[in-house]
């Protein structure tokens, strides 16, 4: 099952004379006189149909390239790293520039020199050739035209031409492909024909016709010299005739045509543009909603660019990108090489929607300590703020460094309390003890405490022993349930 069947070689009407097919375009077969495809080069003469092949060119090498690896293995990245490299140190644009030739003649040919760097194998240049010195054999194999063999051409090694084929066609049968060339050279060569007659009617009618009369018959001596003074008009500022002429200036009544001529070139030009971008709006400008419909084909036009720009990275994938990962890395999976070709985000569209929801009401889920609200006034602990843990744990990170290098004293023993400090803590014992003896309480309460934590022990008005109710603060800090329990205890 993987043998061709409906092969090349087995279409009965194909004409085959010699070793190598010929194109099978009309236009081709029919204008170019054995020129080939070189006759498509008479299309970029015309300023208009140059300049939309160049926009869409443009737009594709204008984007900016990567190389995706096949999968997240070590081989895999390590092929794509390659390649990219590789492309990096060519002059990919212009490789990219030169394959897009492809849209306007069908095909496209590059050759690569290989350089071994390093035990890699590098295409160190790439160089675009031309369409006219090739032909494709039977089987759909370029083969170059040379002095030596200037009808069959000779045979080319593998892994040395690159082969883009671009067709307007929707199958694979020609070699050739069928480039917007036999689209475009008609309207063309009929723009060229309507500017020719355009100047050759500005050249009549630019200025009156002047016509002489003379009284008697018709003397051939007599007209031949007064066709000679009416020549010397187009020079000279006056003539001199005697009084039996008479001399008048005929005015053209409609110009010439040039209106209809105008409307027929620029009819011609809105063709070429339909043609090669698939809009007209980005290059002539429309009577109403311009702004509007404009957006809308450009959009258009960055469509067929990207399409292009994805064919073009299939074909490097088959040739280049293969190459260098089967001579370098084999059993390594190719990697894609694709144009980017999304948009930036419209900020302004962003903003007018997040205004938008915020006042039909809708909030985040989750808010960040900057934008949290305050907890209610009582509510909170008198503790410091949440800024205060960071830097004191910084702080102790500095001097367990220093210690570590024996650069700081250690800390030897517990300092002494202040006065202050030891009454406090001899009124929290006594309180505690007072509860356990009443029964109030049937533990011993814990020591009163501060802890580094997002969450605090709320005072509550009816305090529990063991638990005190807890709720959101920004103070950073924990109280234990003695402090609840102390906090509703007399002074």
């Amino acid at each position: 099952m993987k043998e061709e069947i409906a092969a090349i070689a087995r279409d009965p009407l194909l004409p085959l004379y010699t070793k190598t097919l010929q194109p099978s375009g009309e236009v081709v077969r029919t204008k170019a006189g054995g020129r080939g495809v070189a006759i498509y080069d008479e299309i970029r003469r015309d300023p208009h149909a140059h300049a939309v092949l160049q926009k869409r060119t443009m737009e594709v090498v204008g984007r900016e390239w990567q190389v995706t690896p096949a999968s997240d293995s070590r081989l895999d990245k390590k092929a794509a790293a390659g390649v990219e490299a590789q492309l990096k140190g060519l002059n990919f644009d212009r490789l990219t520039r030169g394959l897009m030739g492809a849209v306007l003649k069908g095909f496209a040919i590059a050759e690569v020199m290989w350089e071994l760097r390093d035990g890699i194998w590098t295409a160190a240049r790439i160089k675009v050739r031309r369409q006219r010195r090739f032909r494709f054999d039977i089987e759909g194999a370029p083969r170059l035209i040379t002095r030596e063999d200037q009808i069959d051409g000779i045979k080319l090694p593998p892994r040395k031409f690159i082969v883009h084929r671009w067709s307007l066609e929707d199958d694979d049968d020609d070699p050739y492909g069928v480039g917007l060339g036999e689209v475009l050279f008609w309207p063309a060569w009929f723009k060229r024909n309507v500017l020719a007659h355009w100047l050759r009617a500005g050249e009549r009618f630019a200025s009156p016709t002047v016509m002489a009369t003379y009284q008697g018959e018709y003397d051939e001596t007599r007209q031949a010299q007064l066709l000679q003074v009416i020549r010397t008009c187009a020079v000279d500022a006056g003539i001199a005739v005697p009084a039996s002429v008479e001399v008048a200036l005929l005015e053209a009544a409609r110009g010439g045509g040039g209106d209809l001529l105008e409307t027929m070139a620029r009819y011609l030009d809105e063709l070429m543009s339909e043609a090669v971008l698939g809009e007209t709006l980005s290059t002539n400008s429309g009577t109403r909603g311009a702004r509007s419909l404009g957006e809308v084909h450009n959009d258009v036009r960055v469509a067929i660019a990207k399409a292009d720009a994805d064919e073009i990275s299939a074909t490097l994938k088959e040739s280049l990108v293969a190459w260098i990962v089967e001579l370098n890395w084999p059993g390594a999976g190719l990697p894609e090489v694709w144009r980017d070709f999304a948009e930036a985000e419209d900020l302004n569209e962003k903003v007018k929607r997040d205004e938008a929801l915020v006042d039909m009401g809708y909030r985040p889920a989750t808010w960040s300590m900057s934008t949290r609200p305050m907890a209610a006034t009582g509510s909170t602990c008198a503790g410091r703020g949440r800024r205060a843990w960071p830097r004191r744990r910084r702080a102790r990170r500095k001097t367990k460094t220093l210690r570590a290098k024996g650069q700081a004293p250690r800390r030897r023993g517990r300092p002494r309390r202040r006065r202050s400090q030891r009454l406090r803590g001899l009124r929290r014992a006594l309180a505690s003890r007072a509860m356990i003896r009443s029964g109030t309480s049937s533990t011993r309460p814990r020591r009163w405490r501060r802890r580094r934590s997002t969450r605090c022990w709320r005072r509550s008005a009816r305090p529990s022993p063991r638990r005190a109710t807890m709720t959101t603060c920004r103070c950073g800090w924990r109280h234990s349930a003695a402090a609840s329990i102390r906090a509703t205890l007399p002074a």
